[in-house]
């Protein structure tokens, strides 16, 4: 999906009516992947909408009116990730301070190789852009779920994975992955940073965030939901970040040999 959008109420411009614009679109562009054919829905389309004013689409079946519509609202998927898992599947996002976008797909695509699909957005997805289009490697029997950028660029990765039994557990990971690696079309791998496990208390953490209090020091937050199940907690979990502290050695991902 490609589009130069300014949306809200008083977008600055006008219109050649003289009115100011409540919405307005340049560019608009949307298509759709079969297979290794790329069918275009929307190609070059120009909107601009005044505030209160009420507008109609017309146009034959497959013009491209709901697609537009969609998104105008915000409801249509970048092209990058068309055909990812509707349930499992883009759950990591993460900007970096330059303005980009990750994201990663829960799901592996191929689950021998272990590669979860995943995208590094040049700015904004909704605002168009080349996406690269890559895969990660996660930890042999882990999952990503949630992802932090660092002051420097380079990302945060958490994992996790159920220990089936009875009750089920969980474990976790953290991994640094450095966007300056990213190659089209190839696999990403990250360092291993931590192993999550008893005896921390442990759940099934999906959320992380890194902060800094007033005297300089770093914190690593955990969160997780106990999504109703009878042996889950919602707990957070506060973990000191020292960088200074040395790493762990660094593990096999699936499939292939972890860089540095």
């Amino acid at each position: 999906m490609a589009v130069s959008a300014r949306i809200g109420v008083g977008s600055g411009r006008t219109d050649p009516a003289g009115r100011a614009n409540g919405i307005e679109l340049r560019g608009l562009a949307k298509s759709y992947r079969s297979g290794d054919t790329v069918i275009p829905a929307v190609r070059g389309v120009d909107v601009s909408i005044a505030h209160r004013e009420t507008v109609a689409f017309l146009g034959p079946n497959g013009a491209g009116k709901s697609t537009t519509i969609d998104m105008l609202l915000g409801l249509a998927e970048p092209d990058a990730l068309h055909g990812w898992s509707s349930n499992a599947g883009p759950e990591v996002f993460a900007r970096l301070p330059d303005g980009r976008f990750l994201a990663i797909e829960e799901d592996p695509r191929e689950r021998a190789e272990g590669g979860h699909n995943a995208v590094l957005f040049g700015r904004d997805p909704v605002a168009g852009g080349e996406p690269a289009e890559f895969l990660f490697a996660a930890l042999d029997g882990f999952y990503p779920v949630d992802a932090v950028a660092r002051a420097d660029g380079r990302v945060l990765v958490l994992m996790r994975r159920v220990v089936w039994g009875l009750p089920p557990r969980f474990e976790g990971a953290i991994v640094l992955i450095d966007p300056a690696r990213i190659e089209p079309g190839r696999t990403l791998h990250g360092r291993l940073l931590a192993r999550l496990k008893p005896p921390l208390p442990m759940d099934n953490f999906e959320g992380m965030a890194l902060t800094r209090d007033a005297r300089g020091a770093r914190y690593l937050w955990l969160i997780s939901d106990d999504n109703l199940m009878g042996y889950q907690r919602t707990l957070l979990l506060r973990l000191r970040w020292d960088p200074a502290r040395p790493r762990p050695q660094k593990q096999r991902a699936r499939g292939s040999t972890a860089r540095p």
